[in-house]
């Protein structure tokens, strides 16, 4: 210990001295009790203690020992010096930063293991910096970037973060506007075949109707969900009696689990649909719970149907299922924007994209044409688009 250039592990001067891993570790310990040796860690912000490295304790006789050692930068177990490594690269190379999302995509490690690990990472190498730009976290190492690099990173990633933030957002609420216009559009030619029905809508300032609707949390009464489209459907008979169908337009690729949940969730913690009942847990004890009035008919339009990716229990197997299978399993509905799109191109007698509109307005048109104008603009062209359907207005954005 006295004659190395570095501190040392255990199993270091295990193999050095041709001994076995335990004996040097009682070696080095009993050296250290008695005050002859030095040992390191690592500082865990999370326990307020310093914790030993994957391969023990760090061994040293004199401080410039232990430095020299850090400058090594392998003092990390496999998994997290990858995350190192591939941040040193894209840094010292490439001369950017390296958002989080990149290292889940390139070395296959989920986002809460990432996050877990940059922590042990950036508490043992005090150059491994993490910075968070519009709502993102990138990584890079000190060192190895000017200031004016950093400066036009941070730019970079902010300007590309916000328009792609921008497009999200917009092809979300284009998405609405396109399946309402296709649903007035079933209803000015006789083709939707619920004969009482009316949605819900608000008039703007302006005297439009907004047909996104707010409605106060059971739980926190102050606070507001939003749902994108309702529609109160009307039984006739002796006694009239109303379905509800609550629509939900998700256009995304990665179409998860948690998002259909989250709705139930949404729609059971509401006064108009969700609802109290009374149910007995594994131990037999009465709860209470809130779930979906029995009235109330979840509806999701959806671009694809998913990968087989959600897990599901029948019986006593387990087995993998896509998105839209799996909400129709739990007795919603699945309509998909592709079935909009042949309903106008089939009525209209022209092919109608969605996808294809939406890339070309944002990309050439948006800033000189409002959105729900270009679309109606695309789909029906120079042709009448109120017809007489009295629910029709051209819509405005959320």
């Amino acid at each position: 210990m006295a004659t190395s250039k570095i501190a040392l592990f255990p199993p270091e001067v295990a193999k050095h001295l041709k001994i076995s891993t335990s004996q040097a570790v009682r070696a080095l310990f009993d050296h250290w009790r008695y005050g002859r040796l030095k040992r390191a860690g690592w500082f865990n912000p999370e326990t307020g203690t310093e914790t030993r490295f994957h391969k023990g304790w760090l061994y040293y006789k004199r401080l410039s020992q232990l430095e020299e050692r850090i400058k090594k930068h392998d003092l990390l177990p496999e998994g997290k010096q990858r995350i190192y490594d591939y941040v040193l690269r894209n840094t010292k190379i490439q001369h950017r930063l390296t958002p989080k999302r990149e290292i889940c995509e390139e070395l296959k490690y989920p986002p809460k293991l990432v996050a877990q690990y940059t922590k042990e990472i950036s508490a043992v190498y005090n150059n491994f910096k993490e910075e968070r730009i519009g709502g993102e976290t990138f990584y890079y190492i000190s060192g190895h970037l000017t200031e004016e690099e950093l400066a036009k990173q941070r730019e970079y990633w902010s300007s590309g973060i916000s328009e792609k933030r921008s497009f999200k957002n917009l092809l979300g609420h284009a998405h609405e506007q396109f399946i309402q216009i296709g649903l007035d559009e079933m209803w000015k030619r006789g083709d939707f075949k619920i004969k009482d029905y009316f949605w819900e809508f608000t008039i703007t300032r302006d005297g439009k109707k907004k047909y996104q609707v707010y409605k106060s949390k059971a739980g926190n009464p102050s606070k507001l969900y939003e749902f994108d489209r309702v529609l109160h459907c009307i039984l006739g008979g002796p006694k009239e009696r109303e379905i509800i169908l609550v629509f939900e337009m998700k256009y995304r690729g990665d179409l998860r689990k948690k998002q259909w949940d989250e709705f139930i969730r949404k729609l059971a913690d509401t006064y108009d649909f969700g609802t109290e009942i009374n149910l007995k847990d594994i131990n037999g004890n009465e709860v209470t719970v809130r779930i979906p009035k029995l009235n109330v008919v979840p509806v999701i339009v959806i671009p694809w149907r998913g990968k087989d990716t959600i897990d599901i229990r029948i019986g006593e197997e387990t087995r993998k299922v896509n998105f839209a299978k799996y909400v129709t399993m739990q007795g919603g509905i699945v309509l998909f924007t592709s079935e909009f799109e042949r309903y106008l191109t089939e009525k209209l007698g022209k092919k109608i994209k969605f996808k294809k509109f939406f890339e070309n307005w944002f990309s050439q048109n948006r800033k000189q044409e409002e959105l729900t104008k270009a679309l109606l603009e695309y789909i029906f062209g120079g042709q009448s688009q109120t017809g007489s359907n009295p629910n029709f207005q051209p819509l405005t954005k959320s």
